[in-house]
């Protein structure tokens, strides 16, 4: 009889069929995971496109997974927030240096402005902070010296006029306004 085993033979075509497709579903499924894997360990060594490209593997495995899609969306954060970081960062050093070569050539309100930008990148950052506190002190020092200097010459120049005067009066035979000048 011919239709049984005709039978038998499509039935066991059938089981093969479903074994081979049940082994390619495995095959496939443990080459999503790997992509997934691999992406995610070159995501963690901040190897983003390595990351997109294992990502984008893992997308065409199984195209209607949302796990792949969500991960090229977390990795595209993580670039774009490193990208803003390097800014600040950059910011921050260019605000240092400008602060640096100001106080190199005593340029205390350049310095300080700078110093204040850098902080404004950097809140509370030590170097900032230190450079701020030392530039705000020079720049003190150097506004004391100042006054100090204006206060002798106005000294410098009263005494100059009193011995002046005191001369002049000598000179003029006035002995008591002269010695007046020259006590003063």
């Amino acid at each position: 009889e011919a239709e049984p085993q005709a039978k038998i033979d499509e039935i066991e075509k059938l089981l093969e069929t479903n074994k081979n497709a049940a082994a390619a579903a495995a095959e496939l499924e443990e080459k999503y995971k790997a992509a997934i894997k691999e992406g995610d360990e070159f995501k963690d060594g901040k190897e983003y496109q390595k990351a997109i490209e294992k990502y984008t593997v893992a997308k065409e495995l199984k195209p209607k997974s949302t796990e792949p899609p969500a991960k090229i969306a977390e990795v595209n954060k993580l670039i774009e927030k490193d990208a803003n970081a390097k800014a600040l960062e950059e910011k921050y050093l260019a605000a240092m240096k400008e602060g640096d070569e100001a106080e190199g050539k005593e340029q205390w309100d350049a310095a300080i402005a700078a110093y204040k930008k850098a902080l404004g990148v950097k809140p509370a950052d030590p170097a900032a902070t230190k450079k701020l506190a030392e530039a705000e002190a020079a720049k003190k020092d150097k506004d004391l010296a100042a006054q100090l200097a204006a206060k002798e010459k106005e000294i410098e120049a009263k005494y100059k006029a009193e011995v002046d005067n005191a001369k002049a009066a000598f000179t003029a035979n006035d002995y008591k306004k002269a010695l007046t000048h020259w006590t003063n």
